[in-house]
């Protein structure tokens, strides 16, 4: 008498490698997918803020040279 066993559902093995994988270095894929975020972040602010006037950046109280900081600032308090 012979057996039919099937095999799972290729979601459930894709699931379960996934799994197995954050468990050993979920921690660090973690931080490591936190920190591209906040690059993302910053850049996009970074973007924002040059895509704005002399005026209006004068009106918040930084210059044009003072984006970057102002970028990281910003996002940081988040």
């Amino acid at each position: 008498m012979t057996h039919n066993v099937q095999s799972p559902p290729v979601s459930a093995v894709m699931f379960s490698a996934a799994f197995n994988l954050l468990k050993r270095g979920g921690v660090k894929f973690l931080k490591g997918t936190h920190s591209a975020v906040l690059s993302l972040q910053t850049a996009r602010m970074m973007a924002t803020l040059s895509n704005m006037s002399d005026q209006q950046l004068a009106q918040i109280g930084i210059t044009r040279s003072g984006i970057p900081d102002y970028a990281n600032k910003l996002i940081a308090s988040e």
